[in-house]
């Protein structure tokens, strides 16, 4: 998680009411250390002399280009013997010692049959000073260059920019080792993660594709991060493993199948039209290589187009410029084709020039290229497999593995030691302390027992939830179901435990004989999961919308919402859906049936669960019990309060007994470029953190949420209707943003919340019947910025890594030492990192 404090910009001309940061106090952190230990895993990045330094020029090329393989030619075909000293970092930069100086400016380089032009000016040569860094590390100055603007100098709380400059030339400088040692068979991904090739797992099946069989066209690759970061008192290496999934590098003929009467032999005839649209959406955008009897050359696949070989024309040159079908042009070279009926693949022949159009059977998929569409649930496991490694064995293989493939142990790394850097072997270890797990607390101030070590807590016998709702009506729709159990008896069951946790039903004294609908598969089907999605859909439209008689019930839910009334169940409808297993098609369908088509509530069960739990009656309740806990949530009841670790009070003292208020804001991508994003803001409104309601957008494709100063507006107008009164602070957790984005967040989204704070603050104070209920003041507001996916990693050591052996950080880890700097985040984990 990545924090920093108070983010409204100081210059806003309009605040009213300038809040303090959010600080942490040392003296309190500390009276909550303890001896628990944990290894980094990061190393220490050594610099030689303080007054080395490092050359920056700036590669001009024409045309333009990044392509990490031209440059890498470019470079060994005019510094053949200085391969360890020039270092690009394919952004536009190339980093050398401060000794070396290219022989002239100009050069010219032949690529893919293309002339390339590189500059690199001696007038634009740039020195940066490792001392500055080192200094900036040390907290002894901070450079001159700052990320944000000089009015928000007060807040800056990311590395400024003369030492990112120097950040990004020692990432280039620590990767090239591992570009020279492995070459072809390395793939460099975005920023300092790479790949090798030779580790390639395949994946069968791993994407849904409305008739195509990508079969094992994709392949799982494992790989290493390795980044440069600022430490307290030192620079380090900070390192993790990766995976990926990626194209494996063979015909397209080969990747894909063409479904034909439940055969997967791709045959010579046409594509249908839904074929072309998957086989489009499969490789859009990649780079395909063609090998075809008269050329070779690599291009970015378009589509597939609508002329096959025997129609589509060409002028043959050999043939006295007569036009011909491109079937019979590779005839008369004695190159007869497969699949003439097939429509041509086209490529991009550049941004103003027509497509080119070639035969399928020639067509390659590029290795190394990575695959961004969306995994099925077979492709997700499959990864999160092959991904998952015990910490122990973690630590292992950084301490081994990593260190072999960016050669910094055994052999010479020849271009550290030409810009004077070494490394210090071993992890980094660090001293951290740990938050006590929260308290959980139900009903009549019971609290239920929690287990850290496995990160849940359990229910007890006799506990009642804090406030419940009533299942006033229900109906049941029961899929593929066994006769062996009745699905009245498994929602009996369910309200059974409901009842136990003080959820009502408002027919209690008379017995309630809801609907039940069944739904089997058509055997005939090609596709089950298609064809009970198809009826699903159906019967939210046709029986359970109408038989909810839902329109009036949602007018008056539009009615009290406008009026602050979110909360209000009286009129919910539940359905409790009774799934035959986990599948994410059928689950997707019963979710857009109750939400968007009927307007019900749905509930589902796994009768694969179920089934399972049949025969031990404490773990089938427990069960159930969860089952309730959605339930209640839906009702809008409340299921338990949360009382913080008395540390945390000591910390943040201005939060006790204030009312604080919480959102959440993410950017959701679909995965194609020709849908929009999804943009939610949620936000809380009572004081048990437990009921949260939303606000959902659509924008352009983009991470900042556009439309987020109207989207807060909304959130804080239903908290200060129930309460008539405002929060008095307001934290607000941003994620899916990365670290090269919170200069946007600051100047973008947070400066659209402080107008909307400050906005919904005077409208308040002009409503005559609310002025009673103020002063209202603008609350104050936190931004944290979570990073789940970042690359920091921790193991236990010491007494508590000899007890739980192979296990990984307990929750609540905070690391405020060693890997933090002057501006720069604290790290901390609230859950399990490694695994």
């Amino acid at each position: 998680m990545n924090t920093w404090g108070h983010l409204s910009p100081y210059d806003q001309s309009h605040r009213t009411n300038q809040s303090e940061p959010l600080t942490i106090s040392p003296e309190e952190i500390n009276t909550a250390r303890n001896a628990s230990d944990a290894e980094n895993r990061a190393l220490k990045l050594r610099i030689e002399a303080h007054t080395s330094k490092i050359a920056k020029y700036t590669l001009e090329s024409d045309p333009h280009t990044r392509n990490k393989k031209l440059i890498d030619e470019f470079l060994l075909a005019n510094f053949p013997n200085e391969q360890d000293k020039v270092v690009p970092d394919y952004a536009g930069n190339i980093y050398t010692p401060e000794s070396w100086k290219p022989s002239h400016e100009t050069f010219s380089h032949t690529y893919d049959n293309r002339a390339y032009r590189f500059k690199m000016k001696q007038a634009e040569r740039e020195i940066l000073d490792l001392s500055s860094y080192m200094d900036y590390i040390k907290g002894e100055r901070v450079p001159a260059g700052t990320m944000f603007s000089e009015a928000d100098n007060e807040e800056n709380s990311v590395i400024p920019n003369d030492c990112n400059d120097i950040i990004r030339a020692l990432n280039a400088i620590i990767l090239r080792h591992s570009r020279l040692k492995h070459g072809n068979s390395l793939i460099h991904e975005k920023g300092n993660t790479i790949f090798l090739r030779t580790n390639g797992i395949e994946l069968k099946n791993p994407v849904d594709y409305d008739g195509l069989d990508v079969g094992y066209g994709l392949e799982l690759l494992k790989g290493f991060h390795a980044s440069v970061r600022p430490g307290s008192q030192r620079c380090l290496i900070n390192v993790s493993k990766a995976t990926n999934v990626f194209y494996k590098g063979q015909k397209i003929e080969l990747g894909i199948s063409l479904y034909r009467e439940n055969s997967q032999v791709t045959t010579d005839s046409p594509f249908r039209e839904f074929e072309r649209k998957s086989i489009k959406q499969f490789l859009e955008g990649k780079f395909i290589k063609v090998e075809a009897a008269d050329k070779e050359f690599t291009r970015r696949f378009v589509e597939i187009s609508e002329d096959d070989a025997n129609s589509s024309q060409l002028i043959d040159q050999d043939r006295s410029n007569q036009s011909v079908s491109v079937a019979n042009f590779y005839r008369y070279r004695n190159c007869s084709l497969r699949y003439p009926k097939k429509q041509l693949v086209a490529l991009s022949a550049g941004p103003k020039a027509p497509n080119i159009t070639v035969p399928l059977e020639f067509c390659s998929v590029e290795p190394g290229q990575r695959f961004s569409g969306r995994l099925n649930a077979n492709g997700s496991a499959n990864m999160i497999r092959a991904a998952s490694v015990a910490p122990d064995i973690y630590k292992e293989l950084l301490e081994k593995e990593f260190l072999d493939t960016f050669g910094l142990q055994g052999a010479t790394n020849a271009t550290l030691q030409a810009f004077g850097l070494g490394f210090d072997p071993g992890l980094l270890k660090v001293q951290a302390f740990r938050f006590n797990p929260p308290r959980i607390i139900f009903d009549g101030g019971k609290v239920a027992p929690v287990r850290p070590d496995q990160g849940s807590w359990m229910l007890q016998n006799g506990t009642t939830l804090r406030s419940t709702g009533t299942v006033s009506e229900y109906m049941i729709l029961s899929i593929n179901q066994r006769e062996e159990v009745k699905p009245e008896t498994v929602v009996r069951d369910l309200l059974e435990q409901c009842k136990g946790l003080g959820i009502k039903k408002q027919s209690a004294s008379s017995p309630y004989h809801p609907q039940v609908f069944e739904i089997k598969p058509n055997h005939t089907a090609k596709n089950r999961d298609e064809d009970l999605v198809s009826q699903i859909t159906v019967l939210f439209k046709n029986k359970i919308g109408p038989e909810a008689n839902r329109l009036e019930a949602l007018k008056i839910a539009a009615e009290k919402a406008k009026t602050g009334g979110e909360n209000d169940s009286s009129f919910s409808v539940m359905v409790f859906c009774l799934l035959p297993s986990t599948s994410p098609k059928i689950y997707n369908a019963i979710k857009r049936g109750g939400d968007v088509i009927a307007g019900v509530h749905t509930v589902c069960m796994s009768m694969q669960k179920i089934h399972t739990k049949r025969n031990n009656t404490n773990q089938l309740n427990q069960y159930y019990q969860n089952v309730a806990l959605k339930v209640n949530l839906k009702l809008g009841g409340i299921n338990h309060s949360i009382e913080s670790d008395a540390v945390l009070n000591k910390i943040f003292p201005n939060y006790i007994n204030r009312p604080v208020m919480l959102l959440g804001a993410d950017v959701s991508h679909s995965g194609r470029r020709d849908l929009p994003s999804i943009t939610a803001v949620v936000g809380s409104v009572d004081p048990s953190q437990s009921q949260v309601y939303s606000t959902i957008d659509f924008q352009k494709n983009g991470e900042m949420i556009e439309n987020i100063g109207n989207a807060v507006r909304e959130r804080i107008r239903a908290y200060s209707i129930k309460h008539k009164k405002l929060p008095s602070s307001i934290v607000m957790f941003r994620d899916g943003v990365s670290e090269s984005q919170y200069k946007q967040v600051l100047e973008q989204e947070v400066a659209a919340i402080d107008i909307a704070l400050v906005d919904y603050v005077n409208y308040l104070r002009g409503q005559e019947a609310m002025k009673h209920h103020g002063p209202f003041e603008k609350p104050r507001l936190t931004v944290l910025v979570v990073g789940k996916r970042h690359q920091t990693r921790f193991f236990p050591s010491g007494v508590e890594n000899n007890t739980r052996k192979g296990a990984n950080t307990l929750p609540g880890l905070v690391v405020d030492r060693a890997v933090t700097a002057v501006s720069f985040p604290v790290r901390t984990s609230f859950g399990a990192l490694t695994k």
